[in-house]
């Protein structure tokens, strides 16, 4: 769990940017706190799940590759 977790939080900053930039775009840069509630989200949703996803692709296809990505880290 700990190598997801360190992945995670390497990768959240670069994923949050074009994710709040789409879906602002796509509300309309609305103000309504409902919209907005629901933005943070799908952000939140996204992103952990996209990491698990990338987590388990890198490991199943480049174990070495995703030794090192993620900082050779837990158990």
């Amino acid at each position: 769990m700990s190598k997801i977790s360190f992945l995670l939080y390497a990768l959240h900053g670069v994923i949050i940017t074009p994710i709040v930039i789409i879906l602002l775009r796509l509300t309309g840069y609305s103000e309504n706190p409902y919209v907005l509630l629901g933005i943070y989200l799908v952000i939140l949703f996204v992103i952990i799940s996209g990491t698990f996803v990338l987590y388990n692709i890198l490991v199943k296809f480049t174990p070495k590759i995703a030794k090192i990505i993620t900082g050779n880290r837990g158990i």
